[in-house]
């Protein structure tokens, strides 16, 4: 997974999740569509700059995702800046 190999979330956590919803155990919903949909467009991305020649475009793509990751709001539970937060009780 392109999100788990950047940072972006825990893998380990998220196949937690998704055997949860499996079981039919409550999942945060929103949060697991968000991830999804992240790391769908991550590889729809990675995609299309594959097929391009590498130029000002795909370094212009390369630019967003690095920025999209700095930015720490809002994370679901299984992204592990917030992980360590629930954890700590802030």
């Amino acid at each position: 997974m392109i999100g788990a190999t950047l940072g972006v979330f825990d893998e380990k956590r998220l196949c937690d999740v998704l055997e949860d919803a499996r079981r039919r155990v409550e999942i945060p919903i929103v949060p697991l569509a968000r991830t999804l949909d992240l790391e769908h467009w991550m590889r729809e991305l990675q995609r299309w700059e594959q097929q391009r020649d590498g130029g000002a475009e795909a370094a212009a793509s390369h630019f967003i995702i690095k920025r999209g990751i700095s930015q720490k709001s809002r994370l679901p539970a299984f992204w592990p800046e917030r992980q360590r937060h629930i954890e700590a009780g802030t």
